[in-house]
């Protein structure tokens, strides 16, 4: 299981973090394709608080919307993430 902490769709691919076992990681899962990490950011550095992450990240990036509660999936390929986006889209707490 993964928890997620963060999701946005953009174009045909999904971008997601998740709580990874030492880092904060972020994903992209491509509707057709593999995914590919793109970056991580060590607890050493920003803590395992996502909540504190998510202000931190806001810094850089204010138009990002962390989730206020983490949820968990199975997997991070595009079919699994895609219900929980659309969700969140419609104002439903995912």
């Amino acid at each position: 299981m993964e928890t997620v902490v963060y999701l946005d769709l953009a174009d045909d691919e999904i971008e997601v973090c998740i709580k990874g076992p030492t880092a904060f990681d972020y994903f992209t899962s491509p509707k057709s394709g593999e995914i590919e990490r793109q970056e991580a950011y060590p607890y050493s550095k920003y803590g395992t608080d996502h909540l504190r992450f998510a202000s931190i990240m806001g810094k850089f990036d204010p138009y990002a919307v962390f989730l206020r509660d983490p949820i968990e999936v199975s997997d991070l390929s595009f079919e699994t993430l895609l219900p929980h986006v659309l969700k969140r889209q419609k104002g439903v707490s995912a």
